[in-house]
């Protein structure tokens, strides 16, 4: 998924829940896709789950899809050793590895938000996000340079910064 893609599902959210609720509408497939990629499949049948209820029952497939995502690395802040290693066994590409890494971490940020998250755990699980989002820019950058590489870049910044927003404001 591009992060031009979720640019698009993005525009006119102004919070989390619009946001997550944007994602899951028109970018279900991707997303679904994304999470099989790093193992986290049952994520995306929940967040797709979510996206059909609503109140506590949403709440409680939002709470387990974010189990699911805080079991693996970035998202959930295992940084131990070796922790992308059995990321490479499946894709070749650097940059692709970090960009599906730093959109699931984007979207546990947002699911955290919605949730109501203690805020200095929300501020911690943002900053691991920005920095896979740091980490995908660099492979990007040394993977293929140019102006449509630096156009991704630029959307990816400019969608954590509303994300980043978010977070700062306690999802309001």
């Amino acid at each position: 998924m591009t992060w031009a893609t979720i640019e698009s599902a993005l525009e006119g959210s102004r919070s989390a829940p619009e946001m997550i609720a944007a994602l899951a509408g028109s970018c279900a497939a991707d997303i679904e896709e994304m999470l099989d990629r790093i193992g986290a499949g049952d994520a995306g049948r929940l967040l797709r789950e979510a996206g059909l209820l609503h109140s506590a029952e949403r709440r409680g497939k939002l709470a387990a899809c974010l189990a699911v995502l805080d079991g693996l690395p970035i998202a959930g802040g295992h940084t131990e050793k070796g922790a992308l290693s059995r990321f490479g066994r499946r894709r070749r590409d650097l940059a692709s590895r970090y960009g599906d890494l730093a959109q699931c971490a984007l979207l546990a940020s947002l699911i955290d938000i919605e949730l109501g998250g203690e805020p200095e755990a929300r501020r911690a699980r943002f900053a691991r996000a920005a920095m896979a989002l740091e980490s995908y820019s660099a492979a990007a950058r040394e993977g293929s340079a140019g102006e449509a590489t630096e156009a991704e870049i630029r959307r990816a910044r400019g969608i954590f910064i509303q994300v980043g927003g978010l977070v700062r404001a306690g999802g309001d």
